[in-house]
């Protein structure tokens, strides 16, 4: 039986620069209504990591917005180099000029994921609403230039495919274009799933998304009220803290967890937030055993991406609520 009670501590941190973008991805939630906008400070980068950079060793430096509209990503990702902690972001890459390029190599930032998920225009801007797959791929090849140019080992470049039912026949040409490229990764095992789009209580919606070939629907039995995607327990109450642009601290990174408030990242200490009640309980639910005794509003209730071994049962006497847009307080 997992601990829920954690006396270690927690060793990745999602930091988020930005909650606003520039482009209109469904359901992203950078763009929904209720959820929160803006830009984190680099003063409150500076008072997260120096909380936690003794234990740390991975900042992933985004969420749901686009981490170059934030002017001070490069000095984020300079203080936690200096600090020696991995950093990883993920951009769409439309936005970022020739001058951008050449920083985020000589930033030392460790990895930078770049969603491309279309090889013509049409097919890209179905999901990367308001993209342009003209800029990415030439801010793309850019970046390739400039890394060899500069003789640098880092960034490591991954182009991120989701694969959905709008792009699954481009994959053979996918893996041409990558090589011709350069870049050093080729994500391919991102199936689209209800994390990225918030219909998960419309079948036919979400089907519509899905692609057909198999290994690419692993969401597809999260639908059911009791599926799950993953087979294993969550692998981010036990490890992972999230930050949003507001210096909140977030349950996780997903679609559910990042509208739920559980502290200030900016004034609490790390050890007080990581085995509060609201991630105590929530660890809980990944036990063979576990049962539902707080409230029965449990964020993690909602979620369809790990399994949790109580939801046949649970399912069957109609337990757990479906998660709504606003954030929810949590002592």
């Amino acid at each position: 039986m997992m601990k829920t009670t954690v006396k270690g501590h927690p060793y990745v941190l999602y930091i988020e620069p930005a909650s606003v973008c520039n482009l209109r991805c469904p359901g992203c939630l950078a763009y929904d209504d209720s959820y929160h906008k803006g830009l984190l400070t680099l003063e409150s980068f500076k008072t997260v990591v120096d909380k936690y950079k003794d234990y740390l060793y991975d900042i992933e430096l985004y969420s749901w917005g686009e981490p170059f509209l934030n002017k001070d990503i490069f000095d984020m990702i300079r203080y936690a180099k200096a600090r020696n902690i991995f950093v990883r972001t993920s951009s769409n890459f439309n936005i970022v000029r020739d001058k951008d390029i050449e920083e985020i190599v000589t930033s030392g930032i460790d990895q930078i994921n770049i969603s491309i998920d279309g090889i013509t225009e049409e097919s890209y801007q179905i999901y990367r609403k308001g993209g342009r797959l003209s800029v990415v791929m030439g801010n793309l090849i850019k970046l390739v230039n400039k890394k060899k140019d500069l003789r640098s080992d880092t960034p490591i470049i991954e182009w991120q495919f989701i694969v959905s039912r709008y792009n699954e026949n481009e994959i053979p040409r996918v893996k041409e274009m990558a090589k011709e490229v350069g870049v050093d990764i080729l994500r391919l095992d991102l199936p689209f799933s209800l994390i990225h789009i918030n219909e998960a209580s419309n079948r036919s919606a979400y089907e519509g998304w899905l692609a057909k070939n198999k290994k690419y629907r692993i969401f597809a039995r999260a639908a059911e009220p009791d599926g799950f995607a993953y087979d294993k327990a969550c692998c981010y109450l036990w490890s992972t803290m999230v930050v949003d642009s507001h210096g909140r601290l977030n349950l996780c990174p997903n679609r559910i967890g990042s509208a739920v408030d559980c502290g200030d990242a900016l004034i609490d200490e790390p050890a007080k937030l990581w085995n509060k009640p609201i991630f105590t309980m929530s660890r809980g639910l990944f036990n063979k055993n576990g049962v539902i005794t707080w409230k029965n509003d449990l964020p993690c209730i909602g979620c369809s991406e790990f399994a949790q071994p109580w939801k046949k049962k649970a399912a069957r006497q109609t337990l757990g609520t479906e998660p709504n847009g606003s954030k929810r307080e949590h002592s």
